[in-house]
């Protein structure tokens, strides 16, 4: 019906008339981030502690006293443990998220390349160890990319913080240029469904990258159809 292309290039009048000269039209819906907030590596931990917000900062000055632990798996049996924390995230944020097969998927096809790591903060009472929150960091090249989170409703430990923090030291000691924490909103969509997660991401410092929106090729008139069918799930969505 279509040929659908989401390309990493940068959002310019160029770029765009390119593929509106190819016979292009913008995608009802996004392949994969349009908008995404990267975080540069090169500088040392006390000059990336320096340029966060200055809550993120006293969080993480404090790490030790919140007696959280850390550990990375990409052992597909450790999937279960990620996914009860993304499946919780989305019940009390309440958004529209991924099917279990969509992220597994995903997971286990990069994770055979070794591209893919699950990351846990987590609590030790004796035996029993308590998830708090989970990251799925994907690495392609210079570069790793937080492509989905999860967390345990905790107002006392900030969990999410502490785990975002590890990842981008863990990153940092592989050599890793950059962290690009995926997914915002724009600043003139305050209700937009990733608002919240936005202000999150914004506080570790970084810097804001557009891509050319998604383009698609038509082929048949049964796009149409599709057309319509993605038009309102991304209404649903919020987006």
């Amino acid at each position: 019906m279509f040929v659908r292309v989401a390309p990493t290039l940068q959002r310019t009048s160029d770029h765009a008339l390119m593929f509106s000269s190819l016979g292009y039209r913008q995608a009802p819906m996004f392949a994969q981030s349009e908008l995404s907030w990267r975080l540069s590596l090169l500088p040392t931990t006390n000059e990336l502690l320096a340029h966060m917000r200055k809550s993120t900062r006293y969080i993480l000055k404090r790490e030790a006293s919140y007696g959280v632990s850390f550990d990375i798996s990409n052992n597909p049996a450790d999937f279960d443990r990620f996914f009860k924390l993304y499946t919780e995230t989305v019940k009390h944020q309440e958004y529209v998220g991924h099917s279990r097969a969509f992220i597994e998927q995903e997971f286990t096809t990069f994770a055979a390349s070794g591209c893919a790591q699950l990351y846990f903060a987590y609590t030790q009472n004796g035996d029993k160890k308590t998830d708090l929150a989970g990251a799925m960091v994907i690495t392609q090249g210079a570069s790793g990319f937080y492509h989905y989170g999860g967390s345990h409703k905790d107002n006392n430990i900030p969990a999410p913080h502490l785990l975002q923090w590890y990842i981008i030291k863990n990153l940092k000691e592989k050599g890793f240029s950059y962290y690009n924490f995926w997914g915002i909103s724009d600043d003139d969509k305050p209700n937009h469904p990733w608002r919240g997660l936005t202000v999150f991401k914004k506080g570790f410092g970084g810097e804001e990258l557009r891509y050319v929106k998604t383009q698609d090729l038509v082929l048949k008139p049964t796009y149409w159809l599709n057309w319509l069918i993605e038009t309102l799930r991304r209404i649903k969505r919020g987006y």
